[in-house]
């Protein structure tokens, strides 16, 4: 597939619209080579569906039935070939949320477990 071309940290603070977090990514580092902004957020929400499972397995332990859902699998598209026969698949990652009718709250999700 080749290099792509990716949003950059600057960029995204440029763009976004809550100044607390805007000024937050302006104030972050370039990530390290070989890391682009995707390859980021892919790491960083597989890393929450992990701490998530644990997190859910910690409050089972402490027989507390409430769970964070907010981390979903990422859903699995189709499959690609490229002219190099490397092998990829198509991921779409998401994050469940409720959210304020003005965005001032955004809030993680819970269930119950039954």
């Amino acid at each position: 597939m080749g290099v792509m071309l990716d949003l950059t940290l600057k960029q995204i603070s440029a763009r976004c619209t809550n100044k607390e977090i805007s000024k937050y990514i302006a104030s972050m580092a370039e990530l390290p080579e070989g890391i682009s902004v995707c390859k980021f957020l892919v790491i960083f929400l597989h890393s929450a569906r992990k701490a998530q499972l644990r997190l859910n397995a910690e409050l089972a332990e402490k027989g507390n039935d409430r769970r964070l859902e907010t981390y979903s699998l990422p859903e699995r598209g189709v499959k690609v070939v490229d002219k190099q026969d490397i092998h990829f698949q198509v991921l779409t990652y998401k994050v469940v949320v409720v959210v304020s009718q003005d965005k001032e709250k955004i809030e993680p999700v819970y269930s119950t477990s039954i």
